[in-house]
């Protein structure tokens, strides 16, 4: 059985209910992290026949019941935007135009939701971004991979050795900055870095 992750940003106050939700909301299991150098959050981890579109609804749905009573849901420092406005139909000007994607490998325990199945790939550690036209891809062994989604959706076929250094450049900027960015602030920023990137 293959399973996802969802991870919600919360407060103090607010961990113990997003838990018992996610609980709630059939989770086979949930984590509370944070600590004095990371704002507190749940990772709830749900079988693949879930509906992450009914989850993260549920989810903005309980985070708007919370606020209404008073209570903070995340703190200020907290990198993510709220879901809730597209969840709405409301039109978003200024949407998120990076992903970072990081991975811990190759994964060696079987209880591990990362995992893969048996004709699964097993990677080695990487940091990568997502874009809407490109997967740019850094590797703790010291390999890179850009795939451009254009030319290459089915992520075949590695072209970043034939990308200008100038993009290359970009591409590596905007995932440091993605990567080491902490609030709403530097993480804005970081995707502008991005977006600079992706006109390459």
């Amino acid at each position: 059985m293959g399973f996802w992750q969802l991870t919600v940003p919360t407060s103090p106050d607010t961990s113990e209910g997003f838990t018992n939700f996610l609980w709630e909301q059939g989770a086979l299991g949930v984590v509370e992290e944070g600590g004095p150098a990371e704002p507190p959050r749940v990772r709830a981890f749900f079988p693949d026949s879930a509906s992450s579109t009914g989850l993260v609804a549920g989810v903005a749905a309980y985070a708007a019941e919370l606020r209404a009573l008073g209570f903070a849901t995340a703190p200020a420092s907290v990198d993510g935007r709220s879901l809730a406005p597209l969840l709405h139909g409301e039109k978003i000007e200024s949407w998120r135009s990076v992903a970072l994607v990081e991975h811990r490998g190759p994964v060696r325990q079987l209880t591990d939701p990362d995992m893969p199945g048996l004709r699964g790939g097993n990677p080695p550690t990487y940091e990568a971004i997502r874009m809407q036209r490109g997967l740019y891809v850094e590797y703790m062994t010291g390999e890179k991979e850009y795939h451009d989604f254009a030319t290459d959706p089915d992520e075949l076929r590695n072209t970043f050795a034939s990308l200008p250094a100038e993009q290359k450049a970009a591409l590596h900027a905007t995932l440091d900055a993605v990567q080491n960015c902490h609030d709403a602030k530097s993480c804005e920023a970081a995707e502008r870095v991005g977006r600079t990137a992706m006109r390459n």
